[in-house]
């Protein structure tokens, strides 16, 4: 029977939902005309057309029945008025044209030939068109949200950018933060001072289309940046080295290709490594310097660096940010047995660092080009994830999924994703150093 339905031309999708929606937009309108006594000039215009109504009398039978034609045409004019005035005061602000769009991409529908209904909408901040939707689900699973086509499809339906994807208060909403009428990504974004976030554990790596998206060293203290050659993976890093510097941070530096892209930085890093064999004793001085902060704090009476700081404020302590550029050269496992032992070492080490640091105001900022080893569970359950332009390859080392790093369009440079598929555009240029 439902098939019969579906082949029907006439069948009209959503036509029992959509009346109970219209309802339930009334009775949302009648309440805000309570709340904001939008019910008293309603009231007074109801009361207008019951006057005009009570005017019209008739003299004869035919006139009589004349009358009586036009007081329940304006009776019933009235009661439609009334309620698409309440309709208009309860549904969200462009409820069918939203609605029209969405079922225009292409196989966003359920089984009913149903397509998602927006429920309701909240401006988060003016300024940058921020905006959260609220829509009715009808079936759609929430992995059809989040994938990257079907994103695709519904930022350029509804002229919209999608910065999240959460569920609603049950299971049959999902909840969209947006950018509305986003307008097109820069062809580059050079830094610029404003960017800098005030927050001392704060940091910014770039722009979405609309507002600087920040990370917060204090919360996720440690990330992952990974990128194919060309996609801006360093360029990101600089600026964070940079931003860090600005900050009276200490930046460790460790870099196997000796430096050939961060000279300009080098007279203003605190240390820097580019050998293999000073490797493993950097690391270890790097863990015996957060034991010795845990320490200290423990002695103080101090949860974490900020608590340390807020107490002793004539002489802060430091955050450390330390940064592994082409990371899997570090941990190396492939070679003679020393080199195993030694890569083994090292990846202990950073593990170690990566769970035990976020307190001690260590940060671990790692870099990866290409996939090859398996990344330790240690290390990818305590990192957060950038990433940019790459192959399937290293998106499954990241990842374990090929989903985030097909986000990103092929050869695009400076576009990042991060793990709550949120796209920005990293800085290029314009660093003081």
């Amino acid at each position: 029977m439902n098939g019969s339905f579906r082949d029907n031309q006439n069948y009209a999708p959503h036509e029992s939902l959509r009346w109970r929606y219209f309802l339930y937009f009334v009775g949302r309108g009648l309440r805000r005309a309570f709340q904001k006594l939008y019910i008293i000039p309603i009231s007074l215009l109801n009361l207008l057309v019951i006057t005009l109504i009570s005017l019209i009398r008739g003299s004869d039978a035919m006139a009589e029945m004349m009358a009586a034609s036009w007081r329940f045409l304006l009776t019933v004019v009235s009661v439609i008025l009334n309620a698409c005035l309440l309709f208009s005061l309860g549904a969200p602000k462009g409820f069918i044209g939203i609605t029209r769009r969405i079922e225009r991409v292409p196989n966003f529908r359920n089984g009913d030939l149903e397509a998602p209904l927006l429920r309701d909408r909240a401006i988060i901040d003016a300024e940058t068109r921020v905006e959260k939707w609220t829509l009715k689900c009808c079936g759609i699973a929430f992995d059809e949200w989040t994938d990257p086509i079907k994103q695709q499809q519904l930022e350029n339906a509804l002229d919209i950018a999608i910065l999240g994807v959460d569920y609603g208060t049950d299971n049959t909403l999902v909840v969209l933060t947006l950018i509305n009428h986003p307008g097109p990504w820069p062809e580059v974004i050079p830094w610029n001072a404003r960017f800098l976030p005030k927050k001392y554990s704060e940091l910014c790596v770039g722009v979405n289309r609309s507002y600087p998206i920040k990370i917060d060293l204090a919360v996720h203290p440690h990330y992952m940046i990974g990128g194919e050659t060309g996609s801006g993976k360093t360029v990101l890093i600089k600026s964070l080295i940079s931003q860090a510097l600005h900050k009276g941070y200490l930046v460790y530096l460790i870099d196997m290709k000796h430096f050939v892209d961060y000279t300009a930085l080098l007279p203003h890093l605190s240390k820097a490594v580019d050998s293999e064999d000073e490797l493993p004793a950097f690391l270890l001085e790097l863990v015996n310097e957060m034991h010795r902060r845990l320490k200290c704090f423990k002695e103080c009476g101090c949860a974490n660096i900020k608590k340390y700081n807020d107490s002793h404020a004539e002489k802060p302590m430091p955050r450390i940010l330390c940064v592994i550029d082409e990371y899997m050269e570090a941990v190396v496992k492939t070679g003679d047995k020393d080199q195993k032992t030694r890569g083994e070492k090292n990846e202990a080490m950073i593990a170690s660092l990566c769970k035990l640091a976020r307190a001690a105001g260590i940060s671990m900022i790692l870099g990866l080009q290409r996939g090859g080893q398996e990344i330790s569970g240690q290390i990818r359950s305590n990192t957060r994830i950038l990433l940019g332009s790459c192959n399937d390859n290293l998106s499954i080392v990241m990842t374990g999924s090929t989903e985030l790093g097909r986000m990103i369009p092929p050869g695009s440079v400076g576009m990042f994703v991060t793990e709550n598929r949120q796209l920005f555009k990293s800085f290029y240029g314009g660093f003081p150093y």
